[in-house]
């Protein structure tokens, strides 16, 4: 046997039994180990000890009882019972541990009933013969318990059942100590390799105490080996607060289910820095379902995160971005038919208007179908906002100026619970950008924060200044555009309002999208819309009850020039030309009424469906002018709908029609632009 008998058993608890077993029924017993080492006593008797052992004579008998009893349990008995010539008798029971005679149990040195054969007398008589003390001998004899055979027997098969118990004892501490030896003679190739680990590697005893933790923790965690062997709860400090719980029931959860469990988390480090940790760890058991402890691993994830959430936000601002240009382009072409629609409408009405007297009966009506079509054609400039192909009129401006300008307007417009707060730096750059579609996005801004307080008092601050950001930070910070670095113009609107949830600001942008009543929805999907046909960017920062901030940057001119303004002439109806004029749009209802409403002005009109039809119209009519022009000076007018067809075949007719300040006629929301150009001629044609 590899291991001594006494490190199998637990021997104090076994001299406990023993002596119980002599307390209870006056049996006294030992238990030897094959090699003779006493491991426990209980009840022995004087007679035996102090003088028949003692004395020369008669100790050769003691030691023929007891080589007649290991004779008879070495040749394989499982009980064997001695009685010496004195009529002491003994008994024993083998202990086998895996078919291995490891130690023997006894019991004896007692009389059997009857005891008609044991005298006090012939004790006496052996007392004179060897010498030994009368009275000492006569009072251990008088001590020796009596049995009978059947208690005797008893009691022997108790010890038997005693030997067994043993016997599993040992077998299961010595299964113990082989897994403990095998488990050591690995720990040296294990600690090898764990030592020289990327990961962060550890051992828990089945109690949770740490066995064993790789030096890489303190690379990872910033604590050390020590640390973790002397603080049991060091885990749970570090793991941060919001993903302790699921730390703890992923311990138990895998302890329950016997399996390998996975989980990530952050931890603190001692300088505050947050790592994320992808922890694995399982149970260990022995064949016979014993817990040995948990082995697991800690990798530092923490850049891989960051990669996936970097991925994860070029994802949203992609998605986004092909979200935005779907709709943009929807809302673009609606716009653009349903504006063609408007100005066949609005421009007959008008028409109409302009042929009947002030007095007619039917002109109320005309007035509110103009009016009506008038407030579509807003929408479609809305529409055509969101998309990014509205019709700016770019010129340098002073933000600043835009917003000193409509406090009057927006105090109107915001709850009178609310507070305005404007802090303005006065020395903002200029940039290009159209006055009134820029109001629009204030106006829109305000309101939204306004109406974000309901009923509540609140402030909204309006802020504006100038920043220069690099492009990464632009790349991180505002999705949806790929913004160079730069000086850029930032303006902000918070209010202390009641906030968004995640799930509003990702609808917040859509066309239509509102928490509030039905039919509205468009402003801030016309806001983005317009800013970004600045060249700009805006970005939304929320939170639920704590109130919600548009920040929008638009680029800085770089050359500031004086802040200047546009007229537009030829806006009135009293207006008049002469000459002709070719019309050219590729919708025969809008051709139909630009005609009569040119005419309508003085106006000769030729008309062309596409750009190649108007270049070939433009050519045969100015090969007849020219050929009645002289060296007089005439005009000749352009007139043309902004569309892909036309605008690309323009430049074809400008060099014998140079092109001066445009003019516009205005009778619906898409306009008819008008060109003087210069010839010789003594008349119009």
């Amino acid at each position: 046997m590899r291991y001594p008998f006494k490190e199998l058993v637990d021997v104090a608890t076994l001299q406990e039994l023993t002596d119980e077993l002599y307390a209870a029924a006056g049996i006294p017993s030992a238990i030897i180990t094959t090699d003779g080492e006493i491991l426990t006593a209980s009840g022995w008797q004087r007679i035996c000890t102090d003088f028949h052992r003692t004395h020369p004579l008669i100790e050769h008998e003691c030691i023929q009882s007891d080589t007649t009893l290991h004779a008879r349990l070495d040749a394989g008995d499982s009980f064997a019972m001695y009685t010496c010539p004195r009529g002491l008798v003994d008994g024993c029971v083998p202990v086998l541990i895996e078919g291995e005679h490891l130690a023997n149990v006894f019991a004896g040195q007692l009389f059997l009933e009857p005891t008609s054969d044991v005298s006090e007398e012939f004790f006496r008589a052996q007392a004179r013969h060897f010498g030994l003390d009368e009275s000492a001998y006569i009072e251990a004899f008088r001590e020796v318990p009596v049995s009978t055979e059947a208690r005797f027997r008893l009691a022997l098969s108790f010890l038997a059942s005693l030997a067994r118990s043993i016997a599993s004892l040992g077998l299961g501490r010595l299964r113990e100590l082989e897994i403990a030896a095998q488990l050591d003679a690995e720990k040296s190739r294990y600690r090898i390799v764990a030592d020289n680990t990327y990961d962060w590697e550890f051992w828990l005893d089945p109690d949770g105490r740490v066995n064993y933790v790789s030096p890489s923790c303190e690379r990872v965690s910033g604590y050390t080996t020590q640390d973790f062997h002397s603080d049991p709860e060091i885990m749970t400090r570090i793991i941060h607060a919001d993903d302790l719980e699921g730390y703890r029931a992923h311990s138990h959860d895998a302890l329950a289910n016997r399996a390998v469990e996975e989980i990530a988390f952050r931890i603190l480090r001692p300088d505050g820095e947050v790592r994320w940790i992808e922890h694995t760890c399982s149970p260990v058991f022995a064949d016979d379902g014993l817990f040995l402890g948990t082995r697991g691993s800690n990798r530092d994830i923490t850049e891989r995160v960051k990669a996936e959430e970097a991925f994860r936000h070029m994802e949203r601002r992609l998605h986004q971005s092909q979200k935005m240009e779907s709709l943009g382009i929807l809302a673009g072409g609606i716009a653009h038919d349903f504006n063609n629609l408007l100005m066949a409408v609005l421009g007959n009405a008008d028409l109409a208007l302009a042929a009947l007297s002030p007095s007619a009966p039917g002109r109320e009506n005309l007035l509110e179908i103009t009016a009506g079509c008038r407030r579509a054609a807003d929408l479609c400039n809305q529409m055509l906002a969101y998309s990014g192909r509205g019709r700016f009129v770019i010129e340098p401006l002073a933000l600043n100026e835009v917003v000193q300008d409509m406090l009057d307007l927006l105090g109107s417009v915001i709850s009178r619970k609310a507070r305005l707060d404007l802090r303005l730096d006065e020395h903002v750059p200029l940039l290009l950008g159209d006055a009134s579609q820029l109001s629009q996005v204030i106006m829109n801004l305000v309101i939204n924060a306004s109406e974000a307080l309901g009923d509540e008092e609140g402030v909204i601050i309006v802020s504006l200044g100038e920043t220069d950001y690099p492009s990464d930070h632009l790349e991180v910070t505002y999705q949806g555009r790929d913004l160079p670095g730069g000086r850029y113009i930032t303006l902000s609107v918070a209010d202390t309002g009641c906030g968004m949830d995640a799930e509003t600001q990702d609808r917040l942008f859509d066309p239509f999208f509102t928490t509030k009543f039905t039919g509205r929805g468009l402003g801030l999907s016309a806001v983005q819309g317009i800013v970004r046909g600045h060249g700009g960017v805006l970005k939304l920062d929320s939170e639920l009850g704590r109130g919600s901030t548009f920040t929008v940057l638009f680029p800085a001119l770089e050359n500031e020039a004086t802040p200047s303004t546009s007229t537009n002439g030829g806006e009135a109806w009293g207006w008049k030309g002469h000459g002709t004029a070719l019309l050219v749009d590729d919708e025969e209802a809008v051709r139909r009424v630009g005609k009569r409403m040119l005419e309508s002005l003085g106006f000769q009109v030729l008309t062309a469906s596409d750009g190649r039809e108007a270049l070939d119209v433009y050519r045969v009519a100015l090969r007849r002018y020219l050929s009645s022009c002289s060296t007089s000076r005439c005009p000749i007018w352009m007139v043309k709908r902004r569309s892909a067809s036309c605008a690309s075949s323009t430049p074809a007719c400008s060099s014998s029609s140079p092109a001066a300040t445009p003019s516009t006629i205005q009778p619906a929301s898409s306009p008819v632009r008008v060109w003087p150009a210069s010839c010789t001629s003594p008349t119009p044609w």
